[in-house]
């Protein structure tokens, strides 16, 4: 397999939400001639905006062209937020912030975007997905995916389907990939841990846990913040082929 330069191909990095990994992007996720990495929201609320930040963080080509939302407030308090954290990296112009219930499409056909964060209310999700996969974008969206089996199929088939297109979809679901909860799991995999007496969690820790056997099917390939085409060992990094992008989580 061929190695690729993760300084020039990396996207997310971590922060919060999309901060425990990145995606390693075939190179068809770059402009043609060009090292930058043009990035779109869709959905803009305080969890996506501090997703986008980091997003924009993680790697000096990444900049941020288009929003689509529901609320021009939203719109321009995330912009206000942006500009603070990462001033010289939001590109977005009044002609690319779009509005309504079609605002997602307005974004997806735009050529010259190459990722899209999914940022919206999860009820969203399975049609967001699947338009941005039809319009060959790279895709992060924040969990969960879907909110009923209907949706939750919906994802399968997406997933199959960015198989088929080479494209990449992480989820930030990044506690999974911590190095301290994956020695835990072992631990308790390998009976090295007395039975359970008693256990708690704080909110938001609510991925599964490593070895669960979600990563046998599309869903969990998704689940699990991998490339619906990338290999299954939380430890792959930096490989391609003329099939698969490796997803890393770091």
């Amino acid at each position: 397999m061929k190695k690729v330069d993760l300084s020039r191909r990396e996207f997310l990095r971590a922060g919060a939400a999309v901060s425990a990994g990145a995606v390693l992007m075939s190179d068809k996720a770059f402009a043609a001639g060009s090292d930058k990495l043009r990035v779109a929201m869709i959905g803009c609320g305080d969890r996506g905006t501090k997703d986008a930040i980091d997003c924009l963080n993680a790697d000096p080509g990444t900049e941020m062209v288009a929003i689509a939302d529901m609320f021009q407030d939203r719109v321009d308090k995330s912009l206000a937020e942006m500009r603070k954290a990462v001033p010289d990296k939001v590109k977005v112009t009044p002609q690319t912030v779009f509005l309504g219930f079609d605002a997602y499409k307005k974004v997806l056909a735009m050529k010259d975007v190459d990722i899209v964060l999914l940022l919206t209310p999860p009820g969203f999700r399975p049609v967001t997905l699947r338009a941005a996969l039809e319009a060959g974008k790279h895709i992060f969206m924040e969990k969960p995916g879907a909110v009923d089996p209907v949706g939750i199929r919906s994802l399968m088939e997406s997933a199959d389907l960015a198989d088929q297109k080479k494209l990449s979809i992480v989820v930030g679901t990044q506690q999974r990939w911590q190095p301290h909860y994956q020695e835990l799991m072992k631990r308790v995999h390998n009976g090295d841990l007395s039975a359970r007496s008693s256990a708690g969690r704080p909110i938001g820790t609510g991925a599964a846990p490593s070895g669960t056997g979600r990563s046998a099917s599309p869903a969990g390939r998704i689940w699990n913040g991998r490339s619906a085409a990338g290999p299954t060992s939380p430890g792959c990094r930096a490989t391609t082929s003329s099939s698969s992008t490796c997803t890393t989580w770091t």
